[in-house]
């Protein structure tokens, strides 16, 4: 299969793509709805500024990327608009995946403060960010200017928006970190626009997994026109038009009856199924995804399970060997309870163990108990993965110009993560889960915004403890009750189609969400 028939990079674009979802989430112009004053701004101002000074590389403001990012999803429609209105031009993002922050001043001379220099220019009497306290009466004056507000050429862009505030949570599960999982989202990508020929004769909608949905929308965002150029390229003339309001999941429903015709078409063609582990549906967000703080976990586990306080394991002797398959623990426990699964996806909705981590090592799927290498083997995997998300997110902000507090904030707790991932290996290397390890201190102090917090790692039988931050922010270490999405027929597939288309106890240095299973807290 051949990759480079795009014209892009897309697996490194869709980190960024993702990045660019968090930030917007974040400062929460994707949870609410749109005011119609950002919707001026877009059509009004930021469109006409872009066709003025095409090819100038540009970074809008926030409320306006995302109508742009949403706008530019429905490629026929988005191009359809501009050709009419800007001189047969389709106004490209240049670069894609940015926005500016307005708590942060930007290097003279970058690409951010040229375009706030430009806007100023152009506006002298409009604001670069949109602020809350702006005047109604004078937005209720401006929006006479907008003559289509929520829809653009016939295209619904208010419905648009509510579409896509809940892509992120989509393409956030653990595996979309995976760089192997986006190399084979990207050939999975190719082989889906492969099959228009087949689909347009069968009249088949084809519905992408998430998978192939999130290479679908990088392609389209980072740039339209070539998006129809390689589209043409693949499918031997043909464009694939990306509508995402196909969304009722009801069984027997269109959207259901097109991803099994998908399902069957990928199944003929390629002899493989279509559906892929990590990839599909989740189900709705939960409530709190709708928080300008909600933090996607490593392990796709939205929702933390909290334990009650339970002191007393650092009273008990300390284990003195590991522990294998087949062997019990130090308090008469086996080492290993299987699950009688063969995939790792199978375990979600497993309950909650007391004492052991649910997870996939090499030498089985299951419940592996504190006392086993496996058990500290899956920690250093979901440190590992937070490491790399972290590492992400600050590449794109440094080269966004994000907020300096916010990237210094995340650096301390990126080194913390390393520290704590030093410690896990160290430990995996050690001849029993106790003691003393050397290269580890009994205590450790760290500072994070100006507050130092000391962490211990052994009490004073040697029993070892784990900082909050390994439980905080690895999908717990607790066993079981991992909540995921739906998976299944209507639940397979992405959000429309051509149409477009845990458990974890948390840490709580103050006694607040507790790992029942150790116990071990520093």
């Amino acid at each position: 299969m051949d990759t480079n028939m795009f014209s892009c990079n897309l697996v490194e674009n869709a980190r960024k793509h993702k990045w660019f979802l968090k930030s917007i989430h974040e400062l929460g112009w994707s949870i609410d709805k749109p005011s119609d004053e950002s919707f001026r701004r877009y059509q009004t101002l930021w469109l006409p500024l872009v066709h003025k000074h095409h090819p100038k590389q540009l970074i809008p403001p926030p409320d306006v990327a995302w109508l742009w990012h949403c706008h530019r999803l429905a490629p026929r429609d988005y191009a359809f608009y501009t050709r009419q209105h800007f001189d047969g031009a389709i106004l490209e993002a240049n670069p894609p995946f940015t926005l500016q922050f307005a708590s942060e001043d930007c290097e003279t001379g970058s690409d951010a403060d040229q375009t706030k220099l430009i806007w100023d220019e152009m506006y002298p009497n409009e604001p670069f960010f949109l602020t809350k306290d702006t005047n109604k009466q004078d937005v209720e004056q401006k929006k006479e200017e907008c003559t289509s507000v929520g829809g653009f050429a016939g295209f619904d862009l208010l419905g648009s928006t509510e579409r896509q505030r809940t892509f992120l949570w989509q393409v956030s599960g653990e595996r979309f970190d995976d760089d192997d999982f986006l190399e084979e989202g990207l050939k999975n990508y190719e082989r889906f626009l492969s099959l228009k020929s087949t689909a347009t004769e069968k009249r088949i909608i084809l519905v992408p997994t998430y998978q192939i949905d999130l290479m679908w929308h990088t392609h389209i965002l980072t740039s339209v026109t070539n998006y129809n150029k390689d589209c043409k390229s693949i499918t031997g003339g043909s464009l694939l038009h990306h509508d995402d309001s196909l969304t009722d999941r009801s069984v027997g429903g269109m959207l259901d009856q097109s991803y099994t015709a998908t399902k069957d078409m990928w199944k003929a063609e390629y002899g493989t199924n279509y559906a892929v582990d990590g990839g599909m549906y989740r189900g709705e967000p939960p409530k709190s995804y709708f928080q300008k703080n909600w933090k996607a976990s490593p392990d796709g586990c939205e929702e933390v399970l909290t334990f009650h306080r339970q002191m007393g394991a650092s009273s008990t002797s300390p284990p003195l060997v590991w522990v294998a398959n087949g062997q019990m623990t130090s308090d008469g426990k086996p080492a290993f309870v299987p699950t009688n699964t063969t995939q790792r996806s199978q375990l979600r909705g497993m309950p909650h163990k007391e004492g052991y981590v649910l997870g996939k090592t090499a030498n089985g799927i299951g419940y592996w108990h504190h006392e086993t290498k496996d058990f500290h083997t899956i920690l250093y995997q979901r440190v590992s993965r937070l490491i790399q998300m972290q590492a992400s997110d600050i590449a794109c902000e440094r080269s966004c110009c994000g907020n300096t507090q916010d990237i210094e904030r995340k650096e301390a707790k990126l080194s913390e993560m390393k520290e704590i991932k030093s410690l896990i290996m160290k430990r995996m290397q050690a001849p029993r889960p106790s003691g003393i390890v050397p290269g580890i201190p009994k205590k450790m102090t760290t500072k994070r915004e100006g507050t130092a917090t000391t962490h211990t790692y052994y009490d004073s039988t040697g029993v070892w403890y784990y900082p909050p931050v390994v439980y905080d922010n690895c999908g717990g270490a607790c066993g079981g009750e991992v909540i995921y999405g739906t998976t299944g027929c209507a639940a397979g597939g992405a959000c429309g189609a051509s149409a477009c288309g845990v458990g974890g106890g948390g840490g709580d240095g103050g006694g607040g969400k507790f790992y029942r299973c150790l116990c071990n807290f520093s």
